[in-house]
């Protein structure tokens, strides 16, 4: 599937460019582009994760319980 995508992107840029200066630019602004995606679809895990467990760790809160009925929080104490 990767390769196919690749493949297909190396099509569409051999036919939508015609200069060396136009593929200049489309290579400037792909790294930025694709970093600004990432970021974007990863932000509401990184907020998920901040909410529910108070850090970026990937440790749960030991505060949650989660139940076949679904998260729960502890009571205090335990």
């Amino acid at each position: 599937m990767v390769a196919f995508t690749v493949f297909a992107a190396l099509v569409v840029l051999g036919v939508a460019i015609r200069s060396s200066r136009q593929l200049a630019a489309v290579a400037a602004w792909a790294l930025p582009m694709a970093l600004l995606g990432l970021a974007l679809v990863s932000a509401p895990d990184l907020l998920e994760q901040l909410l529910f467990s108070g850090s970026c760790s990937g440790e749960r809160s030991p505060l949650l319980l989660t139940t076949s009925a679904g998260p729960r929080l502890l009571p205090a104490g335990r």
